[in-house]
């Protein structure tokens, strides 16, 4: 009985153990997506906006916003070759159908094969987490801010985190 007892109180400490895992998920202290560690795409394209992490869209999306920095959203953000192949290196190999992040895999399926999103908001993942909005208005001023400035929400966008527990909305709630 004490054998049957042990084996029974171990299998249901494990299934806890499991079951909490699951639950508390990224909260536990691993990120949702892939945080930034990449220094010279942080100075590169973090010199202009937020560093995105490469898990928020696949791979076919960082390689063909890389193959068009001449025209990257209305501005000339063109690097020399050597560093555009460094930039594609580590994004391609970050994106969100490469890596093993719970929000970025979600990204990934939501995507359709054949697109090639150009922008996260595009994703239907995020258009299921922001509906269609694209800005947001921000209470102190009125200003209409683009749902494109993850970190004004996001405080630790940077880092991986998008956690509703650390939603800093600009228009004053959480």
């Amino acid at each position: 009985m004490y054998n049957r007892c042990t084996w029974l109180g171990a299998v249901i400490l494990l299934l806890f153990g499991f079951l909490g895992y699951s639950f508390a998920g990224d909260r536990a202290g691993r990120p949702e997506v892939a945080p930034v560690e990449n220094a010279l795409y942080r100075a590169e394209c973090g010199s202009c906006h937020l560093a995105y992490p490469p898990g928020l869209l696949p791979s076919r999306s960082w390689d063909k916003l890389l193959s068009g920095l001449a025209d990257h959203f209305g501005e000339n953000a063109e690097v020399p070759e050597e560093t555009r192949l460094v930039l594609h290196g580590y994004l391609t190999s970050q994106g969100a159908d490469q890596v093993d992040y719970r929000r970025s895999r979600k990204i990934a399926a939501s995507i359709p094969a054949q697109e090639i999103p150009l922008r996260i908001s595009d994703t239907p993942y995020f258009r299921h987490e922001h509906g269609e909005q694209r800005v947001v208005k921000v209470a102190k001023t009125g200003q209409q801010v683009a749902l494109s400035r993850c970190e004004l929400c996001h405080p630790r966008a940077e880092q991986g985190s998008f956690q509703e527990h650390e939603l800093r909305l600009p228009s004053g709630g959480h």
